[in-house]
């Protein structure tokens, strides 16, 4: 299953320019569709996916916005199964990279979180003490001042096959190296996986998703509620201008919400919608035609510039392709 949606918070709200094609070859890492991006604000990092039949596990890195990669240790367990994950959830926090879940063939959701503290390290850290599930949504989350919380990671919705869709939160131990449920964290969305999520302040925003059936266009809330030890939900956006979808990636930048792509009912998108009002509202901006609409794409932003790689109109349409656009 995809979930492919991409919502933005870039600096300024004003029209994103065409996405425009890399210049020189096309990166060294294999063409394909489900992989995990992430960025630490300067590097930029590419895992996972699958690609002709065939799931993957390397790691790459760019340190000039997508134009050079170089291969990192690749994310491998030769006990378990799940060593070659799609679906993931990864994001970079003080110094340390994290990727967490995924599934590989058949139905093997991965219970894996792997860690990598620096990028000369010989090989990733694995634990197995992730929640078991695929398509999750992970984001930074800085609690506010008063609650005493320190800066943490959250692992939001997702689904395990067979078994279902979630809606809780956990939140990740740096003791005891675990995750833990937040509270009684849960949204109030119809259990749901693929979901745009991103901070906002002290707040989560949460955007879009899907149960497999259905697919939404709900703008979320989450704020941190003292009486309860976790977050508290509302709607700021019952029904989006943009069409329900599910989403994979969010980065943040400031105080306006980009959307860009996204998958509908499997069929990818290539509009972009933009809000100043931390979703409350949402308004066009362009058809990015620049480039086809894709599935299992992976799009970051690293200051203005926002960077999209590979995905194709199918699995069998893989790319390893760049695309950049400054924000104008």
């Amino acid at each position: 299953m995809m979930f492919h949606l991409i919502v933005l918070l870039l600096t300024l709200h004003q029209a994103c320019g065409f996405f425009r094609r890399s210049e020189g070859p096309n990166p060294p890492w294999t063409p394909r569709t489900g992989a995990v991006s992430w960025t630490d604000g300067s590097a930029l990092f590419v895992a996972a996916g699958y690609a002709s039949d065939q799931y993957l596990n390397d790691v790459w890195t760019s340190a000039d916005f997508g134009l050079s990669w170089k291969p990192l240790p690749s994310l491998s367990y030769s006990s378990i199964a799940w060593a070659s994950p799609e679906g993931s959830s990864a994001v970079s926090f003080n110094g340390t990279q994290f990727v967490v879940g995924g599934r590989g063939r058949g139905c093997d959701d991965s219970p894996l979180t792997w860690t990598l503290q620096t990028y000369n390290s010989a090989y990733w850290k694995v634990s197995k003490n992730a929640p078991v599930r695929s398509y999750a949504m992970m984001t930074v989350w800085n609690p506010p001042s008063f609650s005493g919380l320190e800066s943490q990671i959250l692992l939001i919705g997702g689904t395990q096959c067979n078994i279902g869709f979630f809606n809780d939160v956990w939140s990740y131990d740096w003791k005891y190296e675990r995750w833990l449920p937040l509270g009684n964290g849960k949204f109030p969305e119809l259990h749901s996986a693929g979901i745009a999520t991103v901070q906002q302040g002290s707040q989560i925003i949460m955007a879009g998703g899907s149960n497999g059936v259905l697919y939404y266009n709900t703008v979320w809330s989450g704020a941190y509620n003292a009486t309860s030890k976790s977050l508290t939900w509302i709607v700021v956006c019952s029904a989006a201008a943009w069409s329900p979808r599910s989403a994979t990636l969010v980065a943040t930048s400031n105080d306006y919400l980009y959307l860009v792509e996204g998958v509908s009912s499997s069929t990818p998108r290539n509009d972009v919608y933009v809000s100043a009002d931390a979703g409350a509202t949402w308004s066009t901006v362009t058809k990015a035609d620049s480039f086809m609409a894709r599935n299992g794409v992976t799009l970051q932003s690293i200051g203005r510039l926002l960077i999209l790689l590979g995905g194709g109109s199918s699995r069998a349409s893989a790319q390893n392709d760049v695309w950049q656009v400054w924000a104008a």
